[in-house]
């Protein structure tokens, strides 16, 4: 997510940490989904960013499988 009072900062899906962009990680996050055409299932590719030094992507993710 972005800040909306300084664009350079982004926060932490998982765990709420707000630090600049340059100190975050990226991660391709996969989750299920409806296509909204046909109502039917699919998965849904989403790029992210996470806290770079703590597990918040994969545990992210764990929680996107149930």
């Amino acid at each position: 997510m972005q800040n909306p009072e300084n664009p350079d900062l982004a926060r932490c899906p998982q765990c709420g940490t707000e630090a600049p962009r340059s100190e975050m990680r990226s991660q391709m996050i996969v989750q299920r989904g409806r296509n909204p055409e046909t109502n039917r299932p699919m998965l849904i590719n989403r790029l992210m960013l996470f806290c770079k030094d703590k597990p918040c992507g994969g545990h992210y993710q764990m929680g996107c499988e149930g």
